[in-house]
């Protein structure tokens, strides 16, 4: 599935902030009839983050039929019960460069109850929402900064010692 690219892209590069907690939320593996709420739990700071990654291939806008009722409804309980909620859209077309936006809760709420359209274009995207810039990594690795959106984050110093237990680093 081509949106598992953005959310390992973004598992990745959560992973490489010192300060952010964060849990990728699988689908169940036995019952595809129980949505997951959204892809990502995300801590900084003690402040809670809901993200859902959504990728198109078309470079003029993103369909909102891309995103399942069940989805903004979570994404919207999250925000009342004191949580922020992002909407990650990757626009990724093959040979031609990538680029990721995060759009509010707000802005999602506006788009997917009022406005009359099918899709948002992707001017809006490109003016009104906050672009995740490609970032090169420590050791090779790519992904995005978060540092527009999620200011309080802090990247890991080299040779910094991490305690592993598991698969979640403490």
């Amino acid at each position: 599935m081509a949106k598992e690219y953005l959310e390992r892209e973004v598992s990745l590069s959560l992973n490489e902030y010192d300060n952010v907690w964060s849990l990728k939320i699988p689908d169940s593996p036995h019952n595809r009839s129980i949505a997951r709420p959204f892809d990502f739990l995300v801590i900084v700071e003690g402040k809670p983050i809901a993200i859902e990654c959504k990728q198109t291939s078309s470079l003029t806008s993103f369909p909102l039929d891309n995103i399942r009722p069940h989805q903004v409804q979570s994404l919207l309980f999250f925000e009342k019960t004191g949580g922020t909620s992002y909407l990650f859209v990757n626009f990724r077309t093959k040979g031609k460069s990538s680029r990721v936006f995060a759009v509010s809760m707000q802005q999602l709420v506006q788009w997917y109850f009022f406005e009359s359209r099918k899709s948002i274009p992707f001017t809006f995207f490109n003016e009104e929402t906050i672009e995740l810039p490609r970032k090169k990594f420590e050791k090779g690795v790519y992904g995005w900064d978060f540092s527009g959106m999620l200011p309080e984050a802090r990247l890991k110093r080299k040779g910094e010692m991490q305690l592993t237990l598991g698969r979640e680093q403490v």
